[in-house]
């Protein structure tokens, strides 16, 4: 993509994009905010930057989705600015980014409406956080939220427009209705929502569509492994007598497609690789036999020469140790070993991004990957935070939040059938 704008517009816009990278928070800093002991304390840490307002409203209402919903509200700030600042052609993919906070929205109106028509309970406390000024094609989140029957819900969704754009909600819906668990349906609408970051690839040139692609390829590899290893039942429970048919259309339901290093079939390959190499195991919940694929994948990401990680970490995740075969399935050590595991390819996507958008600085600064990185990075701070702010408010650490032991935990519980309405957190 070359740019029509003047030298002087897009050296400015260039220059303004790494001075916000250089911004951003470091690992350090993270470091030293999750050693706060309270909400009061991190958002005291995080005072002087972009995030000064958290704490004004949390001393002012003690509402910590308050602070959820201020942080929200600064990440469409950037897009705003950022629009505002930048050249005419770098303002669709600004654009096809900043939509993934509409289906965050989407997904947060379908749990409100599940809660409330599904499971009956009340959803007064939760309203007042949903943002007024998103609508879809004139349906509004209020709409969906308090739609009255499931019919009346796909007849919005539908006029909404976001069935063309999310394969198969409507499908998850249903099925969501009747097996009163969402996450399948949340599921779709995380994959509609990067189908449509990637389809917002393809009026660029070739050079900079190959290199977004690679980019927004990357987190959605780093989005499909935290799901796995974030909700290792979604891979352990694989009935051992599927067809290589039936593993391939799960793997397609529950994977974004568009990884750069592991699409879906890598996947599909890593669960027929464990049904032939590790054999399979009785479940003592439903006495039913299947597979546990998160080993195989683990090896997967080992092997693939993108990430290296830790031998010792590796070694002790496919199951050995009190949460392995024989001890209780895939909690406890297994879980927290996983979660390691995790946390290595979070910090090698983490430092890919940054170089990826050093080397674009020091070379061809007429590409549009650095603001694709930072869109990404800042993306993951603000999440971060909201992470370390429900952690100290739970009484957890970082770790334990990313290991879903509290919102993941309800993330986890919608998967199983149980739970209720959670904050946000990025899949």
């Amino acid at each position: 993509m070359r740019l029509t704008g003047s030298p002087i517009d897009y050296s400015y816009i260039n220059a303004r994009i790494h001075g916000l990278i250089s911004k951003l928070l470091t690992e350090e800093q993270f470091a030293g905010i999750d050693r706060a002991g309270s909400v009061t304390e991190v958002l005291h840490l995080l005072r002087e930057g972009p995030y000064s307002s958290l704490a004004e409203i949390y001393n002012a209402t003690g509402d910590i989705k308050m602070v959820e919903r201020e942080l929200f509200g600064h990440h469409r700030r950037v897009f705003i600015n950022l629009t505002r600042h930048s050249p005419d052609p770098l303002k669709p993919m600004i654009a096809a980014f900043a939509a993934e906070l509409d289906f965050h929205i989407l997904k947060t109106s379908l749990r409100l409406w599940f809660d409330q028509s599904i499971r009956k309970r009340s959803i007064s406390d939760f309203i007042s956080y949903i943002p007024d000024d998103i609508t879809w094609n004139g349906i509004t989140p209020q709409a969906i939220i308090n739609a009255r029957s499931r019919d009346t819900l796909k007849t919005l969704l539908t006029q909404s427009g976001l069935t063309a754009d999310i394969p198969h909600l409507l499908e998850e819906i249903d099925t969501a209705a009747s097996t009163e668990r969402l996450f399948y349906t949340e599921l779709a609408v995380d994959r509609g929502s990067c189908i449509q970051l990637l389809r917002g690839t393809e009026t660029l040139g070739l050079r900079d569509r190959t290199i977004l692609t690679a980019i927004i390829g990357e987190d959605i590899d780093a989005r499909n492994l935290t799901r796995v290893l974030r909700f290792p039942e979604l891979f352990s429970r694989i009935p051992a007598d599927w067809t290589g048919t039936e593993i391939s259309d799960y793997v397609q339901k529950v994977i974004i497609p568009g990884g750069s290093h592991f699409p879906s079939k890598k996947f599909t390959e890593a669960v027929l690789k464990s049904l032939s190499r590790r054999g399979s195991r009785r479940s003592s919940e439903t006495g039913e036999t299947a597979t546990d694929a998160v080993p195989e994948i683990i090896t997967m990401v080992n092997s693939s020469g993108y990430i290296s990680l830790d031998a010792e970490t590796v070694s002790a995740s496919p199951g050995k140790g009190p949460g392995g075969p024989g001890g209780g399935g895939a909690g406890g050590g297994k879980r927290r070993n996983y979660l390691e595991v995790l946390l290595q390819i979070d910090r090698h996507l983490q430092n890919h991004l940054l170089e990826s958008a050093r080397r674009a600085k020091r070379g061809d600064p007429f590409t549009i990957g650095t603001l694709a990185a930072y869109l990404i990075l800042k993306e993951r701070e603000i999440a971060r935070i909201q992470s370390l702010v429900n952690a100290k408010y739970y009484g957890l650490t970082l770790m334990d939040i990313e290991a879903g032991s509290s919102t993941g935990t309800r993330e986890r519980n919608a998967a199983e059938g149980r739970g209720g309405t959670e904050g946000r957190a990025r899949q």
